[in-house]
């Protein structure tokens, strides 16, 4: 059996480069500042996008209330989709629909296509509570003389803007094709209208 005095001067002798708990502490201390700076690289590669902050029906033009910006990582925004350049792109056309919350498409846009705006008066209470532009309804029409009966006209009708209430109508713009508008109009000064929500 060795004496006390032995195994301290083994101890002092011994070579700290060889203990293998001092080997293991220094390697998990590598592994940390590595994964550091990895994580810190990997922040760095986040890009402005734009989000939309409430749904939008295909056709609707962008305000610049309808965006918002939004940190995204770098690979998963790439180019398909729309980066925060300045001022939102307010006047542009989406021609798909897109949901709240939703990264803006790059292929959301396109070539603009004719579009006619036509205001219909609608009595308080024939249209959908919290009606907005991006919507979509139905349109319906019920004449003041003859069969009184509701009848659809326009189907799927965007919703370019609803106004303040005048008297008991409210003045909703539809933002429908150029060969939709002369029948809207002539179907409207018959009766009464009736919008109709789309969910």
């Amino acid at each position: 059996m060795r004496k006390p005095n032995e195994l301290v001067a083994r101890l002092r002798h011994r070579s700290p480069g060889r203990d293998p708990r001092l080997l293991i502490g220094l390697a998990l201390i590598a592994i940390s500042a590595i994964l550091g700076v990895r994580l810190v690289q990997s922040a760095g590669d986040r890009i402005p996008v734009w989000t939309l902050t409430h749904d939008l029906a295909a056709g609707s033009v962008l305000d610049a209330a309808d965006l918002a910006p939004m940190q995204v990582h770098l690979s998963a925004a790439g180019s398909k989709y729309v980066r925060v350049h300045g001022a939102p792109p307010a006047g542009e056309r989406i021609l798909v629909a897109v949901r709240a919350g939703e990264l803006l498409p790059t292929a959301a846009f396109g070539p603009e296509v004719a579009r006619r705006l036509v205001t219909v008066p609608v009595e308080s209470g024939h249209l959908p509570n919290g009606l907005r532009r991006g919507e979509t309804v139905d349109v319906y029409v019920t004449p003041r003389e003859g069969v009184v009966q509701a009848k659809l006209v326009q189907e799927g009708a965007l919703v370019g803007a609803v106004g303040d209430a005048s008297g008991t109508d409210v003045p909703v713009v539809l933002d429908v094709p150029p060969e939709q508008a002369s029948a809207l109009v002539a179907a409207v000064r018959l009766g009464s209208v009736d919008l109709v929500g789309r969910s």
